[in-house]
């Protein structure tokens, strides 16, 4: 073997098409369900050409290119030795090949002995196979020339046309006495139309194939073409099988020809089909099937008319009409892979996509097509002999000759209405039993080094097999079990990855496959919805079935190649070219409904442990970094009740996870830039109900995380969960998480009792608290870290597109919306969900006792406060028992429309909003209710933390109130339904992340004495889902991913993230608002009247004080009033002058101002709060509006130096205001006085020239801080009418309720009572009483839509009347 690679290969050439199992019966392959076959499960490398080489007796598997065919087929048949001079030789071990050995690469005499000698060691532990090169193959001595021979042959070689005429000649002397017809041997000369592969049709009989021979007919003759059946049987004659080609000359010498009809069977199966005027299978049969057949049993009987070792011309050979041949360049080999019930895979060569070539001259050079489009060739119903099995890989060149061109269906195609799936992307053909493809070129001549895809592959598939009707149905119907052999190589690698692994070992052999299938699916961008496999509406390919002897078992009755190889549509008996060969109703486009997924990117797969380690720790970091940030800027502390979260996916997962293996020596993960990132995570599910709660989490024997679904908004975005009954079947079992995202959140305990801590630059150490899940998993999902003094509590959890279910169950799940959680409660209909508007709008009479509804909302945002837990009741239950609860969560949500079929984003509104109060049940003072959440789990945990971080911590404690706040994020965080609101809501999130929908029971409102309405929800009664949403009117977050949560949203506040844009007329600060849904629109007039229907039923909720109104086109009438004064945003109460020990106030108040908060909070909460008040007219009536913070500078204007005043707001005590009754204060007047003397005084003596101007700047300039801001406001409100009385804007505001002592003014007026006939109107007085002014706080404003509306045709009516 030695000398063998370095010097041309000397050995002998065997032909193998079965072999059997001495003393035992062989059985049906297509039968055998166990894995165990007749043949060896490297059959595919025994069978086909066979070189064995003449020195060692090695055998390899031989890949001959068609120019070498005649050869290798002469040296078979005859055991001629042979020398294979250029060449290259693959080791196969299973499936794979490697190159060993290339003749046109390896020059070195080195490196051939090193290459030869790695053959001799492997190839005890693989397959060998060679595949030749063009001109590689030849003789070892010439052929014998019996030119006597053959010049007495070709005077007896009959033509078809001679044939023909001795049959005809036959049928005339039919009664006189003959011998009999067909045993005297003939010699018969003709053209091979088609030739079928070699067919194991049944191992009891022996292999054969179909030919099919004509003669063209003659120039004198007008009669039509002849044709003739062959027949060749047995395995020395079917060594001349893959030299025979379409176009060959042969001449058949001593054959014998008998009679041949068509079988009775289809004249049985003729009367069951006939449906129509259409020809039945059976008549089509006649039509086309000769009379004679001609037995071919020996190889010498089989000569070529140009001789042996004569080339062929690689030009393609005309085809019927119907049919038509193919020369292209292999890009990617596809298999069907398909696995059986004891999880052996099967593996069929489905399609192969190749690049067309142009039909190359003779000695001529061969170009690619200039077409751009690739080209499919459909192999299901070919029987692809070994030859091409083995040498069809990438960057090979191979010829397809009388295969069938699928045509694009155009209109509506009887057959197959299902035109939508039918796939325009390539060229598409379909190989059927009358083709022949065989290789033109191997991969290996072709410098393997430049390929585009270095793989060759070959599965473990039986040779010379035809595939059943029944799988072939399946691969037509199945788009996501195909595979290339780069994504094959791909999937194995995976699969070594994950055995090295230390979960490898948790996950089912199935499990991997059907993470697979959903991979490529979201890869390739298939929609989900129709994921599930879909059958060609044809009628089912044949489906009768054969009974055995004993009549109990039934079997798929194999393809019948006699039907498929004759019935064709190349004549007129056959309507239709687009129905399948031996078919009456098959359409060929079945083959091409389906994109079949091309991508080579794997998923990446990380453990659940180290996914949420390496989150947990970039988070804490960045903690960390905020912390020193803010103390470096001199801003405020993190106070306790301060909450942030983060979410991490896509590119930022990817990078945090490898930072995340780097410092833990663990190998990161690689991609291309071109990749798709899809992150999995394996583990068992496990559904769980708590009473309180129904959660879903993955788990492994380290932790357990809890998993969300987002959930697809369709209209109804009402929640859609999946019941226990569908979660019970997956218990427990190993399933794949699709990650979004992963989302990270934690509130501020504070600051320890020891002040000694570590510094902020040490590295930050986390401690996980036990799980809430039930089962032995002892971490849990929710931590606690440190940084610097202050105390965190954070959680983590798995935001997943989906759950990755086996095929049977994912369908069925599929096929309803994804759940954005689990829930336990009776499904909800839409009719019965409250929108937040719908809710305000109603009133304390409409209400009914035991209304079931629901209120939905959009998270905006949460906080947490400290609290003492007390005895509470569930709202809208008076009769409950009472119950400890922390009542120190508040939830801030905005309206969404959920009746629509918009967007979310179109329909919400962060103007319209309610505040949630949620009770956290406590059963004692040491745990929380109903979890495994308590209070000793708590304090072993800090005790952990502080010892971790170092010694000198130890003795670090936190308060009571610290502790229940801790225990509330923690009860919160183990619950399904709240978990989701931990993370920042929509205002302050980024661009791409998902909104969170909560819903409430109508029951949580209870409605106060003044109509304003309270929400107090227990903690059961509360549901919260992420929900996908495109948002088109919100402004993405600074801080990207990074949301950290403000305090409550006060009045006046207009950062909620609403999209404003600037009139094109004319620019004004007041800019159009999208304000979303939720919000009607009223006039002046209504609210008036519900003014009226307040006193008349002395209910104050009939001015619906939480509900926000728009008002249009309203005119400013003058500003009444308006202040800026400090106040404290932490306690909301208004700064004071504080005069005492400079060393006790230091810090806490602004740099030369004397104002402290009462409370002793620091200056960094303090702010200057703006209040304004004008009145209102909208044409129907007006009010009194009342608005403050940036409200009241919205409606103040522009050209108010806003920095000034408030600078100088810190120096006055009330502030600074205005009044229109009152004139400017006597110490402005003064401070004036006083600056203007000096400035005139400093103009006069600088310059001779005098100049007003300059006198008013300069004396402007010697004021004081607050005698500028008096002064500024005073000239802005005073002049405000001026610049800004005729501006028409749309206000958005809520209405007050009244006064409790509310006294109205009676009076008696004179009015008509009757009329009196003859006499006219009598008149009365009438007690009456003067309506409260209406009050109006405003919330935001915007210039005037560009609405029509009249509101004079009230007037109009009445002039009419």
């Amino acid at each position: 073997m030695k000398e063998a690679s370095s010097q041309p290969l000397l050995g002998r050439i065997v032909y193998s098409v079965m072999r059997s199992q001495p003393g035992k019966k062989r059985a049906r392959p297509w039968d055998d369900e166990n894995g165990t076959t007749w043949l060896d499960s490297n059959s595919i490398f025994r069978r086909g050409f066979i070189f064995i080489a003449e020195e060692q007796g090695q055998e390899y598997s031989l890949v001959v290119p068609y120019q070498s065919l005649r050869i290798a087929s002469h040296a078979a048949s005859t055991g001629q030795l042979v020398r294979i001079s250029q060449y290259c030789l693959l080791q196969y071990r299973d499936g794979w090949g490697e190159v060993l050995f290339s003749s046109d690469i390896v020059k070195d005499k080195k490196e051939k002995k090193r290459k030869a000698s790695a053959v001799k060691q492997r190839g005890e532990d693989g397959s060998l196979v060679i595949e030749v090169f063009v001109d590689g193959l030849h003789l070892a001595a010439p052929p014998r020339n019996d030119h006597d021979n053959d010049e007495e042959i070709q005077s007896t070689v009959l033509t078809l046309e001679m044939l023909a005429q001795i049959e005809y000649q036959q049928l005339l002397t039919k009664g006189k006495k003959k011998k009999s017809q067909g045993k005297q041997p003939i010699n018969v000369t003709g053209i091979v139309d088609a030739i079928s592969p070699i067919l194991v049709n049944d191992p009891q009989q022996d292999p054969f194939a179909i030919m099919e021979l004509y003669q063209p007919p003659s120039k004198e003759a007008e009669d039509s073409t002849r044709t003739a059946v062959v027949i060749i049987r047995g395995e020395r004659a079917l060594s001349m099988h893959p030299a025979i080609h379409p176009g060959h000359v042969i001449t058949l010498l001593g054959v014998l020809h008998r009679k041949w009809k068509v079988p009775d069977d289809f004249r049985k199966r003729a009367m069951d089909e006939k449906q129509s005027n259409e020809a039945s299978l059976f008549e089509r049969l006649c039509y086309c099937v000769p009379g004679r057949v001609i037995l071919v049993t020996e190889a010498s009987t089989i000569k070529w008319n140009d001789g042996t070792m004569f080339k062929p011309n690689l030009s393609l050979p005309s085809t019927v009409e119907s049919l038509t041949s193919l020369r292209g360049i292999v890009k990617s080999v596809h298999y069907h892979c398909e696995e059986n019930k004891h999880g052996k895979v099967s593996r069929v060569l489905h399609f192969v996509t190749i690049k067309p070539l142009t039909v190359s001259k003779e000695n001529g050079p061969e170009t690619a097509s200039n077409d751009l489009n690739l080209a499919r060739i459909y192999l299901p119903k070919y029987a692809p002999p070994p030859n091409v099995t083995i040498g069809l890989q990438a960057e090979s060149i191979i010829r397809a000759v009388n295969i069938h061109f699928i045509q694009t269906p155009l209109g509506t195609e009887k057959k197959c209405p299902i035109n939508h799936q039918v796939s325009n992307d390539y060229l598409s053909y379909v190989a059927c039993l009358r083709s022949t493809i065989s290789i033109e070129r191997c991969a290996g001549e072709c410098s393997h080094r430049n390929r585009s895809s270095n793989i060759w592959y070959v599965p473990s598939w039986k040779p010379f097999l035809l595939v059943p009707d029944r799988r072939i149905s399946d691969i037509c119907a199945d788009r996501f079990h195909t595979r290339s052999s780069a994504q094959l190589l791909a999937e194995d690698r995976l699969r070594c990855e994950l055995r090295s692994n230390h979960c490898a070992h948790s996950f089912s052999s199935e499990a991997l496959p059907a993470l697979l299938r959903y991979h490529y699916q979201i890869v390739d961008d298939y929609d989900q919805s129709d994921s599930e496999f879909v059958r060609c509406n044809c009628p089912n390919r044949k489906k009768n079935t054969m009974h055995t002897e004993n009549g109990q078992s039934h079997r798929q009755t194999i393809r019948d190649p006699y039907a498929e190889f004759f019935d064709h549509a190349q004549s007129a008996s056959h309507g239709d070219w687009t129905i399948e060969c031996g078919s009456c109703s098959s359409s060929f486009s079945c083959f091409n409904r389906h994109c079949q997924s091309t991508s080579e990117t794997m998923p990446i797969i990380i453990g659940t442990e180290d996914l949420r380690n390496a989150c947990t720790h970039y988070f804490t970091k960045e903690i960390g970094s905020l912390s020193h940030r803010s103390t470096q800027a001199k801003g405020a502390e993190l106070q306790a009740g301060w909450t942030t979260s983060l979410r991490i996916g896509g590119l930022k997962l990817l990078q945090v996870l490898n930072d995340y293996f780097m410092h833990s020596d663990k190998d990161p993960i690689s991609r291309c830039a071109s990749d798709s990132i899809d992150i999995y995570t394996g583990g068992q599910i496990a559904y769980t109900d708590q009473n309180v709660s129904a959660s879903i989490f993955i788990h492994n024997d380290e932790s357990a995380i809890p998993v969300f679904i987002v959930k697809k908004e369709e209209g109804d975005i009402g929640k859609n969960g999946i019941n226990s009954t569908q979660f019970n079947e997956l218990n427990s079992l190993f399933r794949w998480v699709h990650i979004d995202s992963m989302n990270l959140s934690c509130v501020c305990l504070g600051p320890c009792t020891k002040r000694k801590m570590t510094s902020v630059h040490a590295a930050y150490q986390n401690v996980f608290l036990p799980s809430a899940f039930p089962e032995s998993v002892s971490v849990g999902h929710t931590f606690l870290f440190l940084v610097d003094n202050s105390v965190f509590i954070g959680s983590v959890y798995i935001v997943a597109k989906s759950i990755v279910l086996p095929t049977i169950v994912h369908q069925n799940w599929k096929s309803k919306p994804d759940p954005g959680g689990c829930d336990t409660r009776d499904d909800i209909t839409t009719d019965s969900k409250l929108g937040i508007a719908a809710c305000l709008e109603q009133t304390a009479t409409s209400r009914k006792i035991g209304d079931p509804s629901i209120i939905i909302g959009q998270l905006v945002r949460h906080r947490f406060k400290f609290r003492k837990v007390k005895s509470t009741q569930k709202a809208g239950q008076v009769e409950t028992q009472l119950e400890k609860c922390y009542e120190g969560w508040s939830v801030t949500l905005c309206h969404i429309d959920h009746s629509r079929e918009e967007s979310a984003s179109d329909t919400a509104s962060t103007l319209q909003t309610i505040e949630v109060t949620i009770s956290i049940p406590f059963c004692n003072s040491n745990c929380v209710s109903d979890s495994a959440v308590s209070l000793d789990d708590l304090k072993s945990g800090l005790r952990e933390l502080f010892h971790s971080q170092n010694m000198t911590n130890c003795g670090a404690r936190i308060t009571s109130d610290q502790e229940t706040m801790c225990l509330a994020w923690w009860r919160a965080s183990s619950c399904h339904q709240t978990l989701p609101i931990l993370p920042c809501g929509s205002d302050l999130s980024g661009e791409d992340s998902h909104s969170v929908h909560v819903e409430i029971p109508l029951s949580a409102r209870t409605f106060a004495k003044l109509g304003y309405q309270r929400f107090r929800c227990h903690f059961s009664e509360l549901q919260a889902y992420h929900v996908i949403e495109t948002r088109v009117h919100s402004i993405p977050s600074p801080m990207g991913d990074k949301c950290i949560s403000a305090h409550k949203i006060l009045p006046g506040i207009l950062n909620r993230g609403l999209h404003r844009t600037m009139p094109v007329s004319a620019p004004s600060p007041l800019k159009y608002l999208a304000s979303g849904g939720g919000i009607s629109t009223v006039s002046l007039a209504d609210l008036h009247w519900d003014v009226c229907k307040a006193i008349r039923d002395e209910d104050s909720s009939y001015l619906k004080p939480s509900l926000l109104r728009r008002i249009h086109d309203v005119k400013i009438m003058g500003i009444s009033f308006c202040r800026a004064r400090v106040e404290c945003q932490q306690c909301f109460q208004t700064l004071v002058e504080k005069r005492g020990d400079p060393e006790l106030i230091t810090g806490k108040r602004a740099e030369g101002s004397t104002l402290l908060c009462p409370s002793g909070c620091s200056h960094f909460h303090a702010a200057v709060k703006w209040e304004c008040s004008v009145i209102a007219d909208d044409g129907t009536g007006q009010a009194k509006l009342y608005a403050e913070r940036e409200a009241a500078l919205l409606l103040l204007g522009t050209d108010l130096n806003v920095a000034t005043v408030e600078k100088g707001a810190w120096y006055c005590k009330e502030g600074v205001f205005f009044q229109p009754s009152l004139p400017p204060s006597s110490s402005l007047a003064q401070s004036i006085r006083t600056a203007a003397a000096k400035a005139r005084k400093h103009v006069s003596s600088s310059k001779k020239n005098y100049n007003a101007n300059e006198e008013l700047s300069a004396t402007y300039s010697l004021l004081s801080d607050n005698a500028k801001a008096e002064y500024l406001l005073q000239q802005h409100c005073r002049h405000w009418s001026q610049h800004y009385g005729q501006r028409r804007l749309d206000l958005f505001c809520r209405c007050k309720p009244l006064s409790e002592e509310l006294s109205l003014n009676g009076t008696e007026v004179n009015v008509a009572k009757a009329m009196i006939a003859q006499v006219g109107l009598e008149f009365g007085m009438t007690a009456t009483s003067t309506l409260p002014p209406l009050k109006l706080t405003l919330e935001d404003a915007c210039v005037c839509s560009e609405e029509k509306e009249d509101k004079l045709i009230g007037w109009e009516m009445l002039k009419t009347i």
